[in-house]
């Protein structure tokens, strides 16, 4: 049985929690053994105090209850739309350089997914493509940033340390961290990456309950990539961030295996517009693609969700470019100034409702899993919920083909297979562009005939012309540094 002191502590709470009708997470402390009740006090340590998840939910209720198609007279396009190959690209390519030279700019990276639809319990970013080169997205992540160290270096003269800084989950935190020790940081230096914990929050009924996932721990979730913001300062980042002299901070996920990391030119751009934050996006592919499109509402700059918008507006086309109206399509990858960070940190975001089927034990300590599991509500913020408070948005487009491929599901789109296929078309055309001729045999599928580059030896695209020009390259095809003969 759990020591008296513990049981008290627990009572104590138990008084606290009744006063908003949460005294059901301590049915069981009588039931519980020390190493349970702690365990019981532990998860109720990771979560805000009850009477803030109470406002939460209830703001959360409150705005899923309004959520409605958004009417054409509250919404407006972007102002003012950048492009990655607007003729100021190569004067914003030199001052990112210079940035990065300078140590001014800082990687985070949103890694505190599971590769659940993946058929896996690991962090999403130890998942394995079927590529030639067996590497994980953790690995080729790495990979870019080192190559990346060495091009500033050649066009700067200066050595180059860009500090990634890795968001993970209370279900990804440690086994990332092994797997970074057990690959050596992939060559990058392990006083220059740091990890931090986004936040979590309690599973809720929709009338508001918070479940148990057994009789000891409150059934908790990750609060949304929009947890960034506080997790950084609470876990000491921005402080080092500050200590590094890190003035402007590039983000992006874990699953998009095509990103151009800390991309000079947009981080030049974002930095000599002084921008508070940014945004990359796509044109669409067509008018329904459910993707969140940047815009603003009610004249601040939003990401507005593709159900959120009634499809004949979706469908309207600007007559003098004969493109979509609301084409910017949010892939999530970002710039923000430390400055913006800082204030975003002590803001207060939305939280949104995703309705999950959640295990759980039951008030009567009856245990729900499978079909019997209730639906529950996750409460999440997003990472673009800070738009409406930026002076200044950036909204860089650039193509698909060449920065975009999210790895999300099993089969169809957005899977290992697709995102293959995309690393393989993008290689294949830097290779062609290179000088390079690619020999298809005839007798076998596009998806056995891969084609991969390794970072270690372009970033984008450069620097393959001497290695390849005039060749013909059977395919499949797989360059890496050691392999070039």
């Amino acid at each position: 049985m759990a020591t008296a002191a513990i049981v008290e502590k627990l009572k104590e709470l138990k008084t606290e929690w009744s006063n908003f009708n949460q005294q059901h997470i301590f049915n069981f402390i009588d039931e519980l053994n020390e190493q349970q009740a702690n365990q019981l006090l532990t998860s109720i340590h990771q979560i805000d105090n009850v009477q803030i998840i109470k406002a939460n939910y209830e703001d959360a209720k409150e705005s899923h209850a309004k959520v409605k198609l958004i009417s054409s007279d509250r919404m407006q396009p972007v102002p003012a739309v950048m492009k990655s190959n607007d003729q100021n690209h190569l004067e914003w390519e030199q001052f990112g350089y210079n940035l990065l030279a300078n140590s001014k700019i800082a990687v985070i990276l949103l890694a505190g997914g599971q590769g659940t639809r993946l058929g896996s319990d690991l962090p999403k970013g130890q998942y394995v493509l079927p590529l030639l080169s067996g590497k994980s997205l953790f690995e080729i992540q790495a990979q870019k940033i080192l190559k990346l160290q060495s091009i500033v270096k050649e066009k700067t003269g200066k050595d180059c340390i860009i500090p990634w800084f890795i968001m993970t989950s209370d279900a990804t935190q440690s086994k990332t961290i092994q797997f970074f020790q057990s690959k050596n940081y992939f060559g990058l230096r392990e006083q220059d990456i740091f990890f931090f914990e986004q936040g979590l929050m309690p599973c809720l009924s929709p009338e508001g309950a918070i479940l148990l996932e057994s009789k000891s721990k409150i059934a908790l979730s990750p609060n949304g990539n929009g947890g960034i913001y506080k997790a950084l300062l609470q876990s000491g980042a921005i402080e080092e961030m500050q200590k590094r002299g890190v003035e402007q901070l590039f983000v992006n996920s874990v699953d998009n295996i095509l990103v151009k990391i800390a991309d000079p030119v947009f981080c030049g751009c974002f930095a000599l517009g002084n921008y508070d934050a940014a945004a990359k996006v796509i044109p669409k592919s067509h008018p329904e693609e459910q993707v969140g499109v940047v815009c603003l509402l009610d004249g601040k700059s939003h990401v507005v969700e593709y159900s959120e918008i009634d499809k004949e507006i979706a469908k309207m086309i600007d007559p003098q470019t004969n493109q979509l109206i609301y084409n910017q399509a949010n892939i999530c990858i970002h710039m923000f100034s430390l400055e913006f960070i800082r204030r975003a940190a002590i803001s207060k975001l939305p939280f949104h409702i995703a309705a999950k089927k959640v295990p759980c034990i039951s008030p009567e300590g009856i245990q729900l899993t499978g079909t019997s599991a209730p639906i529950a509500w996750k409460l999440e913020m997003f990472i673009f919920d800070v738009f409406p408070l930026c002076e200044k948005l950036l909204v860089f487009e650039v193509l698909r083909t060449d920065e975009f491929s999210a790895l999300k599901n099993a089969s169809g789109a957005c899977s290992p297979l697709t995102c293959c296929q995309d690393v393989s078309s993008l290689h294949s055309k830097w290779l062609i562009e290179s000088g390079a001729n690619l020999l298809y045999q005839q007798n076998k599928s596009k998806e056995e005939q891969l084609c991969e580059i390794s970072p270690l030896l372009s970033y984008a695209g450069e620097g393959l012309e001497n290695l390849v020009k005039g060749k013909t390259l059977n395919l499949p095809l797989h360059l890496e540094i050691d392999n070039l003969n």
